[in-house]
């Protein structure tokens, strides 16, 4: 399960399906919804991918090259660290 929310969702989901299952995603780019069933980008940006306990895990490659054609992708050993730095800004 891949968790592309900013919020703090991978522990709980992670409760209900297994940690091992899990990914998370810190999300680079804003967006609105001008209108139900309408989307549009506002600002640049891409997408930080993890795991919560840090380890390395192939699936994310994977992960990376399908959100690679949305923006830029990186992918770190400590997603809580680079999402409390995003949130501080």
């Amino acid at each position: 399960m891949v968790c592309l929310q900013n919020g703090l969702c991978e522990q709980r989901v992670a409760a209900i399906a297994g940690g091992d299952r899990v990914l998370g995603a810190i999300v680079a780019w804003g967006a609105t919804t001008p209108e139900p069933g309408t989307f549009e980008r506002t600002a640049s940006g891409g997408f930080t991918i993890g795991r919560l306990d840090g380890h390395a895990d192939p699936r994310l490659d994977s992960l990376a090259r399908l959100l690679e054609p949305v923006g830029p992708v990186e992918t770190t050993r400590n997603l809580a660290g680079k999402r409390w730095s995003k949130l501080a800004y």
